[in-house]
């Protein structure tokens, strides 16, 4: 090289860089698209069972890009303030730092490694890699010039689309052929509320006076049966009138979009149909819950949605959030309460006039902490007023069997007690409200809960734990005037996977109805009809991902499969090690005493298991 070549050369590795802003933004873009593409690639593949991508924000392909960008701007800022004020220091560690950083967030997609091993991996190849590539000299300032634009292009192309997608879906909704003669359908879940709780069913406590009220004007099951111990395949037995082992292979795993809906078919037969859900961890789209729904609203929609919620739908919020959540707020999940629900749905149901709606309102306020919202009046007990009462409660839904101290479960009571008296009072704000439209006269109402709970009962804690009485045991209230009879009681134990079929058989569309299971309308009949009713198949059942908890032991659930049925008068359960259990349930309503070894049951026995079987169940 000429003298003139080796002066040229100096002077371009000496010369200062423009910034590092730039620099940084293009790099916080890279990563969070290429975290898209591998969730978009995951979701093709049907690998998408991975907790973080099932849990996102329905906005996920541009929140992602967006929270990574912002986080590197900060970083680039930053770097851009050590450049003025020590330019030396700044070209020695802004490579470096820009190019672990990267390498940290890309190596988050690794499933199973741990955000420790994510730093050290990332700041070591950086170290090595960064000198040798040249990272943020004259050629990769080329590449950061000329690409930055269209990468910031893309970003905003994301955020238009899907808008523009959602958007477009509800404009071809509303401009269905509506359906005539039908009346709305209303359709409440009070996330893990158990009938045990509820003056509704005898309790002790004056918790749910409303729905005391409501059940007056149409029919009260005694003795419904959730189809599982939690959330996600409770709620889609409700939409499908399928069973959870019909429906999912695996534990937490999406619902398949070609299986019928409820809303789907209500949507096809000329209904509005939305969704307002509080439960975002497992009611959420990505769960394939709002399959079927024109209009769902699972997290906070777009132009309500705060930084943190942003931030949390990349991995590295996730990752953030998994460690830091939990301190920082005391209501962790940022839930919607009862009163945000019945607003969100109204506001909905403003935009729909001259259509029958199918409405869905998941609420999440019964669940643990069992933190009732700010305002909400105390009835029962102690109230969590002192940081170690809400540190408690918080921590409560991480337990999986009872606290040795009695207050804490006293504590834990009263505090649930007070959720359910709250979402009472606004159940009947809502029922006076559409009361005052003149909705309730032609509205189908079903109350339920998707699960129940564990307050200590077999010392056990929360739900999921098990498949005895109290996880599974639920409110069901059905009212229609004119249609349901007034003040009828059913005694018989009924499944809630009925539900769909019983919706389309009251709303006059059951001809061609896809959901199996059969109408509970046919328990308040007459008997004169041309079909009688028999006994329903009141199955549960439990796969959960395997875990050890804190003690080293298991709760039933979490140790493998299990079954229970109710027939006879009795409730069978049979273990994921073939171990049975048996009680009965006039007798044994708390499930104490087991009577799967006495001689005189064995027939009993035998029949109880054959519905156990699969093949029943299909």
């Amino acid at each position: 090289m000429s003298e003139v070549g080796r002066v040229v050369a100096d002077a371009e590795e000496t010369r200062p860089l423009p910034g590092y802003l730039a620099p940084a933004a293009w790099l916080g873009l890279v990563v969070g698209l290429v975290e898209v593409g591998i969730l978009l690639y995951q979701k093709y593949r049907n690998q998408v069972s991975m907790i973080g991508s099932l849990r996102l924000n329905r906005h996920y392909p541009w929140m992602i890009p967006l929270s990574y960008l912002a986080v590197f701007v900060a970083v680039g800022l930053a770097l851009e303030l050590l450049r003025r004020a020590r330019p030396g220091l700044a070209r020695r560690v802004a490579p470096a730092a820009l190019g672990a950083l990267a390498l940290t967030f890309l190596l988050q997609q690794v499933q199973g490694l741990a955000t420790v091993a994510c730093v050290l991996l990332g700041c070591g190849v950086a170290s090595q890699a960064v000198p040798r590539l040249g990272w943020l000299g004259p050629r990769c300032s080329k590449v950061v010039r000329a690409s930055l634009i269209p990468l910031l292009a893309v970003l905003v192309l994301l955020i238009a689309g899907r808008h523009a997608q959602f958007a477009w879906a509800e404009h071809r909704a509303a401009n269905k052929v509506p359906a005539k003669d039908s009346p709305n359908v209303l359709f409440v879940v009070l996330d893990t509320v158990r009938a045990r709780n509820l003056s509704l069913y005898g309790y002790g406590r004056e918790t749910t006076p409303r729905l005391e009220r409501l059940a007056r004007s149409g029919v009260k099951f005694d003795l419904a049966h959730s189809s599982a111990p939690w959330t996600l395949p409770s709620h889609a037995t409700m939409f499908t009138g399928r069973w959870p082992s019909e429906l999912f292979q695996y534990h937490e795993q999406c619902l398949d979009p070609s299986i019928p809906t409820l809303a789907g078919y209500l949507g096809e037969h000329g209904y509005s149909t939305g969704g307002f859900v509080a439960n975002t961890f497992y009611c959420n789209s990505g769960f394939g819950l709002s399959n079927g729904f024109d209009h769902y609203e699972d997290f906070y929609e777009t132009f309500d949605i705060s930084p943190g919620e942003v931030f949390r739908n990349s991995e590295l919020g996730r990752r953030v959030y998994k460690i830091l959540g939990e301190t920082l707020v005391p209501r962790p999940d940022g839930r919607k309460d009862a009163d945000q629900i019945n607003g969100d749905f109204l506001a909905w149901l403003s935009t729909r006039p001259g259509r029958p709606f199918f409405a869905f309102l998941n609420y999440l306020d019964a669940h643990a902490p069992y933190i009732a919202p700010a305002g909400a009046t105390q009835h029962f007990g102690r109230k969590p007023e002192t940081p170690a009462d809400v540190q408690f409660l918080n921590a409560w839904q991480k337990f999986e069997y009872l606290s040795d101290n009695p207050k804490d479960t006293e504590l834990a009571r009263d505090a649930y007690d007070d959720c359910i008296a709250y979402l009472d009072e606004t159940l009947g704000r809502l029922f006076d409200d559409l009361d005052r439209r003149g909705l309730m006269e032609n509205t189908l109402v079903v109350v339920t809960a998707d699960h129940g709970e564990e307050l200590g009962e077999h010392k056990l804690v929360g739900h999921g734990r098990s498949l005895y009485r109290d996880e599974l045991h639920v409110p069901l209230l059905i009212v229609k005037p004119g249609r349901v009879p007034s003040g009828r009681v059913v005694a018989e134990p009924v499944s809630l996977r009925d539900l769909p079929a019983t919706v389309v058989d009251l709303v006059g569309l059951s001809d061609r109805s896809p959901f199996p299971g059969r109408s509970l309308a046919l328990l308040w009949g007459d008997g004169t009809g041309p079909e009688t009713p028999g006994p329903s198949l009141v199955r549960s059942e439990a796969s959960i991902r395997k875990k050890t908890s804190r003690n080293g032991s298991r709760p039933p659930a979490l140790r493998g499969p299990m079954v229970s049925v109710v027939a006879e008068g009795m409730s069978y359960i049979r273990n994921s090690d073939g171990g049975e259990e048996v009680y009965r349930l006039a007798e044994d309503p708390g499930q104490e005493h087991d009577l799967s070894r006495e001689v005189a049951l064995r027939p009993a026995l035998e029949r109880l298991r054959s519905l156990a079987s699969p093949t029943v169940a299909r």
